[in-house]
């Protein structure tokens, strides 16, 4: 009796030691992510990517950034996805030389106005953003275009949010809102 029920627990030792993993979270955040403050966490189902999700610090809390899902070949489903994708021109300048910067935008509440503001100042955090001027900037049809530049030498960030309103009402007669916290980095020598 005594070999029957340890040759069993041995027999379910194995089992659970050798089953493949079938969900797993993996911190897949680059070395830019991590200096900007953000974590992205990657989620795998059998082996395969299904989705990432960027978290930010917002006054000591973790905040949910953007999201993105993916398909069996590994493609973003837009449908499942909220994102803004970014892109700079150069991000090295010298004085006044300008950059384009374009911004597209995918919301994640439905029929929605979005813009962003963006502040201009250095060393700010996304808990210090409340009390700042910024620059207010709309999306036309989820994709935003500008042009930046800079008089003075050093490193600069713009910081900012996509600030996403939905149109309607909800129950209790207030409009949802989300916000999706960016920083952008430049070099002015």
């Amino acid at each position: 009796m005594k070999k029957s029920v340890l040759f069993t627990f041995l027999l379910i030792i194995i089992n659970f030691s050798c089953t493949e993993k079938q969900d797993e979270v993996v911190d897949v955040s680059s070395k830019t992510d991590k200096e900007n403050g953000i974590k992205k966490l990657g989620f795998y189902e059998k082996g395969k990517l299904k989705k990432t999700f960027e978290y930010v610090n917002v006054c000591g809390k973790e905040y949910v950034n953007q999201g993105w899902h993916f398909n069996e070949k590994g493609d973003t489903l837009e449908q499942k996805s909220h994102f803004c994708k970014i892109k700079i021109e150069k991000n090295i300048l010298k004085p006044l030389e300008e950059s384009k910067v374009t911004m597209i935008y995918k919301p994640l509440l439905k029929n929605t106005v979005s813009g962003i503001l963006l502040c201009k100042e250095d060393n700010i955090n996304y808990c210090d953003l409340e009390n700042k001027k910024f620059d207010t900037l709309y999306f036309v049809k989820n994709k935003l275009e500008f042009i930046q530049s800079f008089r003075h030498t050093g490193h600069k960030k713009l910081t900012g949010y996509v600030l996403e309103i939905s149109k309607e009402l909800r129950a209790d007669k207030r409009y949802q809102e989300r916000r999706v916290y960016f920083t952008l980095n430049f070099t002015v020598k």
